[in-house]
């Protein structure tokens, strides 16, 4: 009686487990085919203009240049701190040892040569004496003559060499107490070394805007091609154009991500030295996700269904930019799968 109710129980509960599983497999079909009944919806993008290529910078000024003595040692130094510089103005005066004693030196040849011109003076005057005093007869009349153009010839040579030494010592005179000047307009900043030589900085009144283009953006931008500024500090803004791109990369550059300098104009009535900015490049063509893009071609949804259109352009940033195949306010495909075909019918979120 015991083994005969044991197979009893056991038949029961095999028979129940095979009906859990026959509904568990009936179920999964069940919702296999619900899920294959509902239509995908694709998200759609409409297509915009190109965004700009933005950038970080600063401003700066177009030229600088720090002015020290080219001879000898600073003196003084005539401006100060913050002081606007005249093209041309002193900065400092400078005083040469060396070029002192090379100036006492030409102050004695300089007399020395003056002496010999005196001498060679009295030798013609001696000459042309004695060919007065003879006619054209006397046995030494071209003698005489030939000694009154030698003495003029002397004289003249002297004189050459007094010119030159006078032109010496007033270089070397000028070298001794000199001034530095400024070579250009602008903001003067006086520093000073451990051994207390000064050194004038000058930086130039007109401003510029300077940033580093990824080598990857270089082609989106040429000389001449607009960009707009903004200060973070002071929101101010202006529009200007790209003067400067530099052919050769910076020094600092990165392996495989040369960065080439680039600057432009700035009013210095808006901006000042050091502020940072914000800089926008506009571009040109269309945009659309990089993911919208498949084997050259994406979707775009008209009427319902998904036209596939054959598109040309250029990765940036995550955007496709379009050059050619698509128009402004078109919807396109955000992410085209397998399963989209040209001219298929379509449900979108649109």
């Amino acid at each position: 009686m015991k083994k005969g109710k044991f197979k009893w129980w056991q038949l029961l509960l095999g028979l129940v487990v095979v009906i859990m599983v026959v509904n568990l497999a009936i179920g999964l079909f069940v919702r296999k085919e619900k899920t294959a009944k509902v239509e995908k919806v694709y998200t759609v993008v409409t297509v915009k203009e190109a965004p700009p290529l933005t950038y970080s910078g600063k401003v700066e000024a177009v030229r600088t240049q720090i002015l020290v003595p080219t001879t000898g040692k600073a003196q003084s130094v005539t401006v100060q701190n913050g002081d606007q510089v005249a093209q041309g103005q002193a900065v400092m005066t400078t005083y040469s040892q060396s070029y002192e004693e090379q100036a006492t030196e030409a102050r004695q040849a300089l007399e020395k040569a003056k002496r010999q011109v005196a001498q060679q003076e009295r030798a013609l005057t001696q000459a042309q004496n004695q060919a007065r005093n003879i006619t054209n007869e006397d046995p030494s009349y071209a003698e005489v003559q030939n000694q009154v153009t030698t003495a003029q010839n002397q004289v003249a040579d002297a004189r050459a060499e007094v010119s030159d030494a006078q032109t010496k010592l007033n270089d070397l005179n000028s070298r001794v107490n000199g001034s530095v000047l400024a070579p250009f307009a602008g903001n003067a900043t006086v520093e000073y070394d451990k051994t207390g030589q000064p050194s004038v900085s000058l930086s130039s009144n007109e401003l510029q805007l300077t940033t580093q283009i990824s080598e990857y953006d270089y082609a989106k931008i040429k000389v001449g091609q607009a960009v707009d500024a903004k200060a973070l500090a002071t929101k101010k803004q202006q529009s200007t154009q790209v003067n400067y791109l530099a052919k050769v990369p910076d020094q600092a550059s990165k392996a495989n991500d040369a960065k080439y300098t680039l600057t432009a104009p700035l009013d210095p009535g808006q901006f000042m030295a050091g502020q940072t900015l914000t800089l926008s490049f506009p571009q040109t063509g269309l945009a659309v996700p990089i993911t919208s893009v498949k084997n050259g071609a994406v979707y775009v949804v008209e009427d319902g269904k998904a036209r596939k259109v054959n598109v040309s352009g250029t990765d940036s940033n995550g955007s496709f930019i379009v050059n050619n195949g698509l128009r402004k306010g078109q919807k396109v495909i955000a992410e085209p799968d397998q399963a989209l075909k040209d001219g298929k019918r379509v449900k979108t979120n649109d």
